[in-house]
């Protein structure tokens, strides 16, 4: 057997077989957590990095991120946490210029030579890609819905109905048994259909 970093060689006997199995076992890295990584992940979540990409900075599995949230609920919390505040910050950033706001500001003009520092409001107008966005998302399941909603509809030429009496104009005897078929069903339907029949 190696010590230290190299795998560790483990001999297995296989049943009925003579010769011994050499196989490898590699230990995992679950004693690498440490108190002082919850404020690390708490940062890291908070800029938006996935689960998967904090294991990658951390330098281990995803696996072992997983196993950590379950046996370190403090690690778990930090970045649920983070996660959350981020969110909150992007949502109110996004309340705020879906309504449009202002904030206090200076601006710096040269007056006879000097300059002056002269104190401004700027104002920001309502978004409306904004408002679009946070409508839709903030609405869904309500009474009063602002998602899109589409509808599709087949019409004849210059939209007009489609006039199914014109299907005998075309020339059917260059099509096989199944094509026909197909024809009788799809034109059957729409009969019914124009005859107010179930949808």
């Amino acid at each position: 057997m190696k010590k230290g970093n190299e795998s560790v060689m483990k001999r297995t006997r296989i049943p009925g077989d003579a010769k011994p199995v050499k196989r490898r076992h590699r230990p995992g890295r679950t004693g690498l957590y440490t108190p002082a990584m919850v404020g690390r992940v708490y940062k890291m979540s908070l800029l938006g990095l996935i689960d998967t990409e904090i294991a990658n900075v951390l330098g281990i599995n995803p696996k072992t991120l997983a196993l950590w949230k379950k046996s370190h609920p403090e690690f778990k919390d930090a970045i649920k946490k983070g996660k959350s505040d981020a969110d909150s910050k992007v949502a109110a950033a996004l309340f705020e210029k879906a309504c449009g706001y202002s904030h206090p500001d200076t601006i710096v003009q040269i007056f006879k030579g000097k300059p002056i520092v002269v104190p401004v409001t700027k104002y920001y107008p309502p978004d409306t890609g904004a408002c679009i966005f946070w409508l839709k998302n903030r609405t869904k399941g309500n009474d009063y819905t602002w998602m899109d909603s589409t509808r599709a509809e087949i019409t004849g030429a210059n939209g007009r109905p489609i006039d199914i009496r014109r299907i005998s104009e075309f020339d059917l005897s260059k099509l096989d048994t199944e094509q026909l078929e197909f024809l009788k069903d799809l034109s059957a339907n729409l009969i019914i259909k124009g005859k107010g029949g179930p949808e």
